[in-house]
């Protein structure tokens, strides 16, 4: 159980439910265009790391022995892209 609860993408969810029932916020049509861009920025960041570590046959998920070190892609501008990618997704929300 504790591992299944080690996971970033749970974590991830755990934060935009609470930033969810949080009242008030900003609103307004700048802040509702900059959170979806930083949304959509984190989403392809995200994607984007996992198709890099698929193209090297190494595994995605935190814990695991690594196969290889991925270099190629957003790695090149990060060390943790998924985890920049999941910042990027809260800081939208």
């Amino acid at each position: 159980m504790s591992r299944w609860l080690d996971l970033p993408p749970i974590w991830t969810v755990g934060h935009l439910a609470v930033l969810w029932l949080l009242p008030g916020g900003r609103t307004g049509a700048l802040w509702s265009v900059a959170g979806v861009a930083l949304i959509s920025a984190g989403v392809v960041l995200m994607a984007w790391a996992l198709a890099a570590m698929l193209s090297r046959r190494t595994p995605v998920m935190p814990g695991q022995a690594p196969e290889a070190l991925v270099t190629q892609g957003p790695f090149v501008l990060s060390r943790n892209p998924i985890y920049l990618g999941d910042v990027l997704v809260l800081a939208g929300a």
